[in-house]
């Protein structure tokens, strides 16, 4: 009797075990970003059917947010993420409706509030806070005395509400939804919609609020340096920057006096404003004519950073006065592209730091209180036997980061109306926070 023929395992036998089988949705996981639906590229398409979209839910293609008393539409879902998104000077529009009978509702309001928060702690203890208001502008949709009998349940409200261009009372720009966290402080500047329902009477109040995305762009003053003109000599478009000499310690005078001491001076463009995700040039040049080894052995131990620096100046709850608390993170790391050792006693390396990721960072502060800044940050140490023989080097230069690249306004006014919102800004995490979870 022949043997019977032995099927060959499957697929999922030979490269995954049971336990790793992925699994699959048909929606986005919370900590994923949808672009685009095919609901909103689908208008662009040609189809026979003139209704095409009519048996999708209003919530698939709009912010719907419902409860016991109101349904909210905020508008369609134009740029991905779960929260309403806006530009610069974005205008928050949309409807509300009051959805059970409500005579005893005498008044309807919408608010747009903005708010920056720190908190500074000490072995587990809120040490300093700052809770400043950054913008606050409420319409009425609805108002009667409450003596009167009006039931507006049938009736659509509509609203809208510009972002301001300025923080209230302040000349500094609104800044964005922004979050950062580290051991000791933590920083919000964050955005919500305010409804509230008044009723007469011994009637609960009702108000809810609905959590708002303000990422405006930015663009840089000047187009970017062009890095063939850095190789010809010290063009005016870049600015030199000596780097003073540290010692480890003081127990080498003999050292500091030698001649051989290398100079070290770096090259940066003129103009520090760049966009984010963008190629920032830079040169060193380390000259030592009595010790040409030394300039050599400085130019790989050369290290070259963008840091991103949160800062913030709040106030001791406990009597302890003004405190300045900060937080660094490496946003990236320059790579050495070129090393010119031809002439005697001068080294002279170019490198390539690129600022962060395409329009994800962004340079803004609030007078006095709050800033996120970057700074390029040169470090020069010097290892092996030779620590005690030369010196280190270090220079912290503040530049400016914009969100968008140079050239792209005028396109960005040309669509008028307000400006699209800097969608690469948005932290996934943010909409992840407690704080931000809409309770309808």
């Amino acid at each position: 009797m022949p043997s019977p023929i032995e099927q060959p395992p499957l697929f999922r036998d030979l490269f995954l075990p049971d336990d790793h089988t992925p699994a699959y949705s048909p929606q986005a996981h919370e900590t994923e970003r949808v672009l685009q639906t095919s609901s909103e590229s689908a208008p662009d398409l040609p189809s026979q059917d003139p209704a095409p979209y009519a048996h999708q839910p209003e919530s698939s293609t709009h912010y719907i947010y419902n409860n016991e008393y109101m349904h909210v539409n905020m508008g369609p879902r134009l740029w991905g993420p779960r929260q309403p998104a806006y530009g610069f000077n974005g205008i928050v529009q949309g409807t509300v409706k009051l959805t059970k009978k409500c005579s005893h509702v005498y008044r309807l309001q919408v608010s747009l509030l903005g708010n920056a928060k720190v908190s500074a702690t000490s072995r587990g203890m809120l040490s300093d806070m700052l809770d400043k208001p950054l913008v606050s502008s409420t319409t009425t949709l609805f108002a009667t005395t409450p003596e009167a009998t009006f039931c507006p349940t049938e009736h659509v409200f509509t609203f809208s509400i510009p972002f301001p261009t300025f923080v209230s009372g302040e000349l500094s720009p609104l800044p964005p939804s922004y979050m950062a966290w580290s051991p000791g402080l933590s920083v919000e500047t964050t955005y919500t919609l305010k409804l509230d329902v008044f009723r007469k009477g011994l009637r609960r109040h009702e108000n809810r609020h609905i959590p708002l995305l303000y990422l405006p762009k930015t663009w840089p003053s000047l187009p970017p340096p062009r890095r063939d003109i850095m190789h010809q000599g010290q063009p005016s478009e870049f600015k030199t920057i000596p780097l003073p000499p540290i010692w480890p310690s003081d127990d080498c005078p003999r050292f500091k006096a030698r001649a051989n001491v290398p100079t070290v001076e770096l090259f940066i463009p003129a103009h520090t404003t760049f966009s984010s995700g963008s190629t920032i040039p830079l040169k060193m040049t380390f000259t030592c004519a009595q010790s040409p080894a030394s300039a050599k052995l400085l130019t790989p131990s050369t290290e070259v950073r963008l840091l991103k620096r949160t800062l913030a100046r709040v106030q001791g709850v406990s009597g302890t006065g003004v405190v300045n608390g900060g937080r660094e993170l490496i946003v990236a790391t320059g790579v050495l592209i070129e090393a010119d050792n031809s002439q005697e006693g001068v080294s002279v390396a170019y490198f390539d730091l690129q600022a962060g990721e395409t329009g994800k960072e962004q340079s803004w502060r609030i007078n006095g209180e709050l800033e996120v800044a970057y700074f390029i940050r040169v470090s020069i140490r010097s290892s092996g036997g030779t620590t005690n023989y030369l010196p280190t080097f270090s220079h912290d230069e503040l530049v400016q980061i914009s969100t968008e690249p140079w050239g792209t306004r005028d396109r960005e006014e040309l669509q008028g109306g307000a400006s699209a919102p800097a969608i690469g800004m948005n932290n996934p995490r943010i909409e992840l926070r407690p704080t931000h979870s809409v309770a309808w």
